[in-house]
Order: structure tokens, then sequence, then C-alpha cells
């Protein structure tokens, strides 16, 4: 593919096309009009963001060092703001729970595994046919661990009221076999969860 060509192929993420499933509206306000759409604060969102924040400092040292820090409440700490909080307790269970998440998720990786990358983003160009053009879906993961056996894992925490995969990680290479389950991190209810998802091993 050339430059041009690749610059000019339509690209969808996990995130845009979520949005067309629930209102094709802001979509196209959002990505098509690229209007800039107030949104008011959503601690879900901010905690899930904190989590992911806190997590890729935790997986880089992690990569370099083969441990983790100790300051992970401080890290938590400055990763959510408060200000938005119209309380300083509501914050402060907020902090918890972002701290929970984030020593869930560590105690999932198999420490046997070696880190390949931390928050790699992937990308599928389809060429298109006669009933649709050619695009492109790119989608980040938050981790991605080689095992002994040579199995490669691709690991992406999801935050929030809600627990999806996301539609991106059900389109892989042909060359690949994923299975996509879901780990719910204890302590968390099940509308409120931070799992992981998507285990991809190599056929070849």
């Amino acid at each position: 593919m050339t430059a041009q060509a690749y610059a000019t192929t339509p690209t969808f993420t996990p995130a845009m096309l979520a949005l067309f499933e629930r209102c094709p509206h802001q979509y196209f306000l959002k990505y098509v009009q690229k209007r800039k759409v107030p949104e008011s604060f959503s601690p879900d969102l901010a905690c899930g963001n904190a989590a992911h924040t806190v997590l890729h400092g935790v997986l880089a040292v992690y990569q370099r060092t083969g441990g983790y820090p100790i300051n992970l409440r401080e890290r938590v700490e400055d990763a959510l703001p408060s200000d938005p909080y119209p309380e300083g307790s509501s914050w402060a269970a907020d902090v918890e729970r972002v701290l929970r998440w984030v020593k869930g998720a560590l105690s999932s990786i198999d420490e046997t595994a070696q880190v390949i990358a931390v928050e790699r983003w992937l990308e599928y160009d389809s060429p298109g046919n006669g009933e649709y053009p050619s695009f492109r879906l790119r989608h980040r993961l938050d981790l991605i661990l080689e095992h002994e056996d040579g199995a490669l894992q691709h690991c992406d925490w999801k935050g929030g009221k809600r627990a999806e995969v996301d539609i991106l990680q059900h389109v892989w290479p042909p060359a690949s076999w994923c299975a996509p389950h879901f780990l719910i991190i204890p302590g968390s209810s099940a509308q409120r969860c931070f799992c992981r998802t998507v285990s991809c091993r190599s056929m070849n």
C-alpha cells in the first residue's frame, strides 16, 4: 500500500464503532463533523482512564526490571484528579476502586511469560469488495506476553459499568487462532468489572 493510499484509507477504532452502534448521530457529530461535544464528568470513565494510566506505567517498569513498583497507591492518586469530585470521600472511594482493579490486573499476569510490548497499536487492513470499500481497523492492546511454549497472549483490560469485548477483538488475521475470554477481578460486581480479554496463539 502506498503512503497516499494508507493516509486516505478510512480508519476505525473500537471506540468509534461502539459510539456508532449506540448513537449514529453522535458518531456523525464527533467523527464526521469533528464537533467537540461537551461531556459531563463520569467517575466510571475517570477510573477506567486512571487504571489504564497506572497499568501502563507499572508494566513499563515491569518490562525493564522484571518487578513491580511499590508505590501503587501514589500512582493511582496522581492519575485520578480529585477536583471533579464533589466530595473527598467519593474520590477516596474511587481511589480504592482503581487500586483494586490495578492489583487484580497485575495478579492475573503470568510472571513466567516475557513482556513483548506495552500498549501496542495493531492494525488490520481490509481490501474491501463489491459491497464496501477498503478500510482499516486499529486497536491498542494493553499488554502482549509470550509464554514459555511460544503462545502469544494479548491482554486488554476494560473498566466501567459494562465489561464488553471490543468489536475489533473478533477480527484477526487468518494465521492466528484466538480465544476471547473474561477475567473478572475479585471484589468487583458483575456490572462494574475490570477484565482481561483475548488470548492469541500463533499457529506457526
